[in-house]
């Protein structure tokens, strides 16, 4: 041993142990919806949460899943934990009507579509019954009014969600604003 590594590892002998620290820490897994996984990151921070994992589309090159897990953690320690809880109910109660009110938007949507197409199969289907005493007028018709349904169901989709839209944004608004001021009051609290 050379004498400078011989007198630091002397000076590191004498020197006293470090007192270990412990954080008690608590734990949390969340799944979220992969198109707000940058909101529910945002507001689980607010709240002294730390996202430590996550597992999802945007953890990886090509998405596979609409979800998105959060592995989170924090300080037990933090004050006033009692109504940080309490903040933190409102705001995922408030995400979650978020989730189901976007959600709407295309459900309802979809339905008026499916209907349609449904619909225009049962008038084709009645054409092909039809067609097998001959060509017929009412045959054709059907076919016709079954084609015309199925060519219906795109623009009565796009109109139907631009509707809903129109009906869901103030609700969206409002349930955002729930978010940002629970976020706001826990972020005061954990200060």
């Amino acid at each position: 041993m050379d004498s400078i590594t011989a007198a630091a590892f002397a000076a590191s002998a004498d020197a006293e142990p470090a007192t270990p620290s412990f954080t008690a820490r608590e734990y949390a897994t969340v799944r979220v919806p992969a198109r707000h996984e940058q909101l529910h990151r945002d507001t689980y921070s607010a709240f002294g949460w730390t996202v430590e994992a996550w597992d999802g589309p945007a953890a990886s090159i090509v998405p596979r899943t609409t979800t998105s897990t959060l592995t989170l953690t924090r300080d037990r320690a933090l004050r006033g934990r009692q109504a940080l809880g309490e903040l933190q109910r409102q705001a995922e109660g408030a995400l979650r009507r978020i989730d189901a009110l976007e959600r709407s938007r295309s459900a309802r949507a979809t339905a008026v579509a499916v209907a349609l197409g449904l619909v225009g199969a049962a008038f084709l289907a009645g054409s092909v019954f039809l067609l097998d005493d001959g060509p017929s007028f009412v045959s054709i018709g059907l076919g016709v009014n079954g084609l015309a349904l199925w060519a219906l169901a795109w623009p009565a989709h796009r109109l139907t969600a631009a509707r809903r839209a129109a009906q869901v944004a103030p609700l969206l608004d409002r349930q955002y604003d729930a978010v940002y001021d629970a976020c706001e009051r826990a972020a005061a609290l954990t200060r």
